[in-house]
């Protein structure tokens, strides 16, 4: 174990407390971050709804859908994509295990060789 001298102890006070003020500092920085995080978030919301009513035509003079049903059809579609990007995934690190070791699975009862 380590020697507790009283004069050990007084050296690393000091250091304590400058650590301690480092981290207050640090925490202070980042509360400052998050609130101009979220007062620019808020801008680029406002900006975005503004810009939106811009570019959409007045109740009745539009044909087909609304911006904001398009909007979420291709958030839809990007959502099917990446689990399709996951799913590709999946299936060639599973073919590419069974290249590896192509031996039958043991609850596969007709021996045939399935690797997906």
């Amino acid at each position: 174990m380590m020697d507790r001298t009283p004069r050990n102890e007084a050296n690393t006070l000091p250091e304590i407390q400058d650590a301690l003020s480092k981290i207050d500092t640090g925490q202070d920085v980042l509360i400052e971050s998050s609130i101009t995080l979220q007062h620019q978030n808020a801008v680029i919301i406002t900006l975005l709804d503004q810009l939106v009513a811009l570019i959409t035509p007045k109740e009745g003079q539009q044909e087909g859908p609304h911006l904001d049903e398009l909007l979420a059809r291709m958030i839809a579609q990007q959502t099917m994509i990446i689990d399709l990007s996951k799913r590709t995934v999946d299936s060639v690190t599973r073919i590419e295990s069974f290249l590896k070791d192509p031996r039958p699975a043991a609850d596969n009862l007709d021996g045939a060789r399935t690797p997906c």
